[in-house]
């Protein structure tokens, strides 16, 4: 198969980075099953695909980031297995406990039991897990060649333009449709093709730092020797259109963010291109390119807004605190702590906070909480101290792979798990299969760069045309002596 199955592989990812954000963020489980199935199958043809040298070569780098990987499968399987009464009641009291009160109802006559208390909910949630999993490593297999980043970078650039655009527009005109879908929540805010604004705001978060990229990587590629007619010549080439196209999406990005009135995705996008542009400080030519880029995207909506008198997102901060306790957020983070204590070993089970949280549910809470606002804590509640550790290695791993690395597309790749970090302290964007799909993408990417070479510091001191230092004890003693 070769390169041809790896053709067909990248397409075919390239497909979904396109694809999975229009159907409402695939948040349908016919969505979430063609994804499933796509990463599947573009795992096993990009495996099968590369030469058994090649990937015993690449595996000695990827073997800490999988050891992450499975032990989160390795936390869900666990309580997935049947355990005897005194180890159900030793790991998970509380669950024990629920179900010593149901089973009069349900005949259920005690023995072995699972430890998680809603074993569908956890084969759903490691399911959804592998299928990332088996996107991120059909990625660092596919994209090994910077043109293949490159495209990568632009097909992610290009959907979150469209995603700011779209959104922009329909909140603009007042007419706030999802294509044939009347809108019903968040209709005073932009949310693209999705329900909610705040996933809106975190899939803009991904995508801005790309856009960024796209400008800086067509600046570096113009030659900065042409004239002002020879640069006209050029304008239809493909650095200038990489340039042009990235200026725009980044300004689209940050409109759609600021307009979404997310606070967490307001952070999240300042905070992406923060990270970008001290990356990129290290080149001195496009570091301060970048820079005045995203001050510029900063300053146009915010004159906009100012123009128009339309209610500005800041507003929303101002609140503070208080706002977050009157929406009952900090009361869930504080009830999923409790759950966290509770199942203090392996937690309740990997997608299992629904069920579990409404017996710590307070009756000050209206509405129904189907996630903690905090993929982090949530993580901690659902699978204990393993699988939060396990993630936050892989994040650590991953992110001092990209730093090792100098171009726009690494620096974005960096800049956008770290904006997507920081807004899952505050939403649950990771839930979200399109967004948790693209991130898993961006995280296998990375680890589709090959490394900088290791310099030998005494052959990095030598100067051309000398010999070789050759350490002390090649010599012997009466070579050393006067």
């Amino acid at each position: 198969m070769g390169e041809r199955g790896h053709n067909l592989v990248r397409t075919a990812l390239l497909l979904l980075v396109l694809w999975t954000p229009l159907p409402f963020g695939s948040v349908q489980p016919g969505s979430v099953l063609l994804i499933q199935i796509a990463s599947a199958l573009a795992c096993l043809i990009a495996l099968a695909g590369t030469r058994p040298e090649d990937l015993r070569q690449w595996m000695t780098g990827w073997r800490l980031p999988a050891a992450c990987c499975a032990g989160v499968l390795l936390v869900g399987g666990l309580q997935l297995l049947p355990a005897p009464g005194a180890w159900s009641t030793l790991l998970a009291e509380p669950t024990s406990r629920a179900r010593e009160l149901v089973a009069p109802f349900i005949g259920d006559a005690g023995g072995a039991r699972a430890l998680s208390l809603a074993p569908l909910s956890t084969w759903d949630a490691m399911l959804r897990f592998a299928a990332y999993v088996a996107a991120g490593l059909a990625a660092a297999v596919v994209f090994r060649s910077a043109r293949a980043r490159l495209a990568l970078a632009v097909a992610i650039a290009s959907i979150g333009a469209f995603q700011a655009a779209y959104g922009a527009a329909e909140y603009l005109s007042g007419h706030q449709h999802i294509f044939g879908y009347a809108k019903r929540f968040y209709q005073d805010e932009a949310s693209g093709t999705f329900i909610n604004r705040n996933h809106f705001a975190a899939y803009l978060t991904l995508t801005l730092p790309f856009c960024l990229a796209l400008a800086v990587e067509g600046l570096q590629r113009l030659r900065p020797s042409l004239g002002f007619r020879e640069r006209i010549a050029e304008f239809g080439k493909a650095p200038s259109l990489l340039l042009v196209g990235g200026v725009v999406a980044t300004a689209l990005g940050f409109m759609g963010v600021v307009l979404s009135y997310s606070r967490g995705g307001l952070l999240g996008a300042l905070a992406g291109l923060l990270v970008f542009v001290l990356l990129e400080q290290r080149r001195r030519r496009t570091g301060r390119f970048a820079l005045a880029l995203t001050l510029t995207a900063l300053l146009i909506p915010t004159l906009w807004i100012g123009a128009h008198e339309v209610r500005a997102p800041g507003e929303r901060f101002v609140q503070g605190a208080s706002s977050l306790e009157s929406g009952g957020r900090l009361t869930v983070w504080k009830e999923t702590a409790r759950i966290s204590a509770d199942y203090p070993v392996l937690g309740s089970g990997l997608g299992t906070f629904a069920e579990v949280f409404p017996l710590y549910r307070p009756a000050t809470l209206e509405k129904r909480w189907g996630n903690a606002h905090n993929d982090w804590l949530q993580l901690l509640a659902e699978g204990g101290p393993p699988a939060l550790g396990a993630m936050l290695l892989l994040l650590a791993v991953t992110l001092r792979r990209l730093l090792r690395r100098k171009d726009p597309i690494t620096s974005a790749m960096c800049a956008a798990l770290v904006a997507i970090t920081l807004q899952a302290l505050f939403e649950f964007p990771l839930r979200m299969p399109a967004i948790a799909l693209l991130t898993a993408m961006i995280a296998g990417a990375a680890y589709a760069v090959a490394p900088l070479p290791r310099i030998d510091t005494r052959e990095a001191g030598r100067r051309p045309g000398t010999a070789p230092v050759q350490p002390l004890s090649r010599f012997s003693p009466r070579q050393t002596s006067t």
